[in-house]
């Protein structure tokens, strides 16, 4: 999901798999939670052994979940190499190797809360793509959402699914950076087999600063495309 760090990404993920699993429970009429019959919550079942290939990750989640009100314990089964996460409400107090959990007063509640993070999750990412709508540098102004371009006395759009609109796109993001050949071709969606070639791309420039107005002969905007085994966009 855009515009969210890794770390909210991931969030949103695991919240939204410990969802379905509390669903499950409920539709399994488990009414009542106790140490023998738990639900129990293995990496594969909330799919986290992408999410959490380095073992720092689970302690960032746990420690964000922890802060926003979810009583929860994340922790590995080192004896099977698997993450574990229990739902249990008797969850015994004896000296024993601690296992994942997430505790409340009952299922209901545990899934209130977990529905309430995800709203405020993605109602902040909604916030955020609202704000950066429009792009700028300089005197050019790229609206994301229609793909209108404004720069100096020159207006035209360019359409989301054009490679112009994702090549600009990528550079505008990322000002006075370098772009590499190979992060354009993935802002490109390209891959292995229909990655294009520097001069293909250089032509995509080409084709951006003709519609732009940029050059003496085309409009007199100052080009703002800089060449540098790959591209960068040159704001001030």
């Amino acid at each position: 999901m855009a515009n969210l760090s890794l770390k909210d990404q991931i969030v949103l993920d695991v919240l939204k798999q410990l969802e379905y699993r509390c669903d499950s429970f409920l539709l399994q009429k488990r009414e009542k939670m106790d140490k023998n019959n738990p639900l129990k919550i293995t990496a594969g079942d909330i799919e986290l052994t992408t999410a959490f290939d380095k073992i720092e990750k689970i302690y960032d989640v746990e420690k964000y979940l922890q802060n926003e009100g979810l009583d929860i314990l994340i922790t590995f089964d080192f004896q099977n190499d698997i993450l574990l996460a229990f739902i249990d409400d008797y969850h015994p107090s004896e000296d024993s190797v601690k296992i994942g959990e997430i505790r409340g007063k009952n299922i209901e509640s545990i899934l209130e809360k977990i529905k309430d993070m995800i709203y405020r999750i993605e109602a902040m990412q909604k916030r955020e793509t609202q704000e950066i709508r429009v792009l700028t540098c300089n005197g050019l102004k790229f609206d994301l959402n229609s793909g209108d371009v404004s720069y100096g006395k020159t207006k035209t759009n360019f359409k989301p699914e054009d490679d112009g609109y994702k090549l600009l796109s990528a550079l505008m993001k990322k000002p006075n950076i370098r772009i590499s050949y190979e992060e354009i071709n993935k802002a490109l969606g390209k891959n292995e087999n229909s990655k294009k070639d520097d001069r293909d791309i250089s032509f995509i420039i080409r084709n951006i600063r003709k519609k732009m107005g940029i050059g003496k002969n085309n409009g007199g905007n100052k080009n703002i495309f800089i060449p540098c085994n790959g591209y960068r966009i040159e704001c001030k």
